[in-house]
């Protein structure tokens, strides 16, 4: 399997400052994080106090899910990201806490790639990161792909996940970061000699928006991107949570604006800030295609995940009549007491247990591996 690309740790320079990291904070912007944490811990005692007497079924998570909420809500994306460590940065850190050598590779238009198992693993997951296309991933994320992965390998399979970085928002906009994640999947069936029929596209989130988007790229291309020709389909598909429209104005969105971990005024904001005064269209919003859009779609099969409190549960239900309508071999996932991408946020707030959608995830995958 040929692979020319020369192993690296770190971004040049110049492709850091194009991805805006560090965030260059004014003096003003720092000093309101005190306040700003203040608030958000106000809050969330606020949230503690009312899940006590709503009798709230998973109290902490409950507790957690509002603290994560007033973080996005309070905080501005450049406060995050100067609180949080970049995705490149992250991966580095994270190989170091599990004992294993990074291996991260440069893709065109200031992309990069970090591999997560063995890089000649006879399958491979791509998995984009969700966060509203802002925020970089955090180690849960990587955590709960690594142990997909070892679990998949420890019943007998060979597969291993590339994990791609994009730029996030403001320092560049849609469609950027699909033209990204579409040289991730073009560098794993060119450059890395896999077939179609070996690879899966995944994410969560954001990340699951992106993966869609690519899906869609390989059909519908998008004039702005250089088109990816695949002589079979891919071996599948995986969205958790997916972020398909930027209109929150749901029946779900009301419902459960108190438990998810989202906050929709700062979501929305997101899709904005991603849009940059552009409008939606079909591949960065994929609630605003037809059903006929996605007849043809070059994949074997599609997995979709969304949990029963999430605020954008609507949205996903309405995209996923429209693909099951034209890709029969759609599987969907609700879980029952689960929030928007529980996998990964529920690990952020200390609950390790194995959630319904990461079930879910790992029996899907394994069930297409041979």
């Amino acid at each position: 399997m040929a692979n020319n690309q020369a192993t690296i740790k770190q971004p040049p320079p110049q492709q850091q400052l194009e991805r805006g990291y560090p965030p260059n904070l004014s003096f003003w912007e720092k000093a309101d994080l005190v306040p700003a944490f203040v608030s958000i811990a106000a809050i969330t005692g606020y949230y503690a106090v009312r899940g006590l007497f709503e009798g709230t079924k998973h109290y902490w998570d409950y507790v957690g899910h509002a603290a994560l909420r007033n973080i996005a809500g309070r905080l501005s994306c450049r406060q995050c990201q100067y609180l949080f460590p970049s995705t490149d940065k992250a991966y580095e850190q994270f190989a170091k806490e599990k004992g294993f050598q990074p291996e991260s590779v440069p893709l065109p238009h200031g992309g990069q790639g970090h591999w997560l198992g063995r890089k000649d693993a006879k399958y491979v997951l791509i998995f984009f990161h969700g966060g509203g296309f802002q925020y970089p991933a955090v180690n849960p994320h990587f955590e709960f792909v690594l142990e997909v992965i070892k679990n998949l390998n420890a019943t007998g399979h060979d597969v291993s996940a590339f994990f791609p970085s994009y730029t996030l928002t403001p320092y560049a906009s849609y469609p950027t970061q699909l033209r990204q994640a579409a040289e991730a999947l073009r560098y794993i069936l060119a450059d890395t000699g896999r077939p179609p029929s070996n690879v899966f596209i995944a994410g969560d989130s954001a990340g699951a928006n992106l993966a869609l988007a690519v899906l869609s790229h390989l059909s519908h291309p998008h004039p702005e991107i250089d088109p990816i020709e695949v002589v079979e389909p891919l071996a599948g598909i995986a969205v958790i949570g997916p972020f398909v429209t930027f209109d929150l104005n749901l029946p779900s969105e009301k419902q459960h604006r108190h438990t998810d971990v989202v906050d929709p005024k700062s979501t929305v904001r997101s899709g904005e800030v991603y849009l940059n005064g552009r409008k939606g269209d079909n591949w960065s919003e994929q609630r605003r295609t037809t059903a006929d859009w996605w007849k043809g779609s070059k994949v074997k099969h599609v997995l979709i995940t969304a949990g029963a409190n999430e605020v954008l549960l609507s949205s996903i239900l309405d995209f996923e009549q429209k693909l099951k309508t034209a890709v029969p071999n759609t599987t969907f996932i609700l879980a029952h007491d689960e929030c928007h991408v529980s996998p990964v946020y529920d690990k952020m707030i200390g609950d390790k247990t194995e959630k319904e959608q990461e079930k879910a995830f790992k029996s899907w995958l394994a069930e297409r591996l041979v």
